[in-house]
């Protein structure tokens, strides 16, 4: 505990404190288009959050999508990942989507932005203004994991708690083997990648009706298929049947798996 407090004070000083240097220098791109400067106070700034949170499982390594720098899991303003590392077997990824950042059908999920050096300094500066901020973590956040992840279904359901659904996902028997051994009462996307299993039509439905009612969920995340850069994340405490139900018709548009589905349960896509 010593050494990571003095580390602390050190990554402290490091962020306050940045050495200095001429504009030209700071902002120029190496050799695979990186701005190193940028990404050492990403570093310094992740690094300072991890240390000074050494006692409590939230680990945020912050990588933003949009930039080549890090930055604070506090900050509302900006897209965030986290990852949860709390004393459980299922490690998760978090990740917040703005609602703006939906894209139209047919468009790329996001752009390359836009870097000029005004930009750059701009950022630099909201980065060492970021770590300068007391901590503030949201109290019911281990509550709210969504976990975020690419994978070959249309649906995926993680850390499962709906009873409903795992009575459909036990019909198939290594889902079943693996609720008879697990040590704890709920699937993980490791459980269900691990046995190759892909979601039944009835466990998608089950879900989507219960997102549409507005019931509160945890641990479930929502994927369209459509490649690496075009899956969409839904994160929320509590959706509400509107909310949901305009959500759910963004990932259904283009996906023909859940247009059935979704008409079954009354959407117009």
């Amino acid at each position: 505990m010593a050494h990571g407090s003095e580390c602390a004070v050190r990554l402290r000083h490091a962020a306050r404190c940045p050495r200095r240097q001429p504009a030209a220098r700071r902002h120029r791109r190496d050799e695979s288009g990186h701005y190193p400067v940028m990404d050492a106070i990403g570093s310094h700034i992740s690094e300072f959050w991890r240390v000074g949170r050494e006692a409590d499982p939230l680990y945020v390594p912050v990588q933003f999508q949009g930039g080549p720098s890090g930055g604070r899991f506090d900050d509302a303003d900006r897209e965030f990942g986290v990852v949860y590392g709390a004393p459980d077997p299922a490690t998760c990824m978090l990740e917040k989507l703005r609602s703006t950042s939906y894209p139209a059908a047919g468009e790329p999920y996001s752009k390359e932005p836009v870097i000029d050096d005004e930009h750059l300094t701009d950022l630099e500066a909201r980065e060492l203004e970021i770590a300068r901020r007391p901590r503030r973590v949201r109290p019911d956040i281990y509550e709210c994991v969504l976990v975020h992840a690419t994978v070959t279904t249309p649906l995926a359901l993680l850390a499962i708690l709906q009873t409903r659904v795992l009575e459909t996902l036990g019909s198939h028997p290594r889902i079943a083997r693996l609720l008879a051994t697990a040590s704890r009462p709920h699937l993980t996307i490791g459980d269900l990648l691990g046995a190759g299993v892909e979601i039944p039509q009835t466990a998608t439905a089950i879900l989507m009706r219960e997102v549409v009612l507005g019931r509160r969920w945890e641990g479930i995340q929502v994927l369209s298929t459509h490649g690496p850069r075009t899956s969409y994340a839904i994160f929320a405490d509590r959706l509400r049947a509107r909310s949901a139900t305009i959500l759910i018709k963004r990932i259904t548009r283009d996906d023909v798996t859940l247009q059935a589905t979704a008409r079954e349960l009354g959407l117009e896509l």
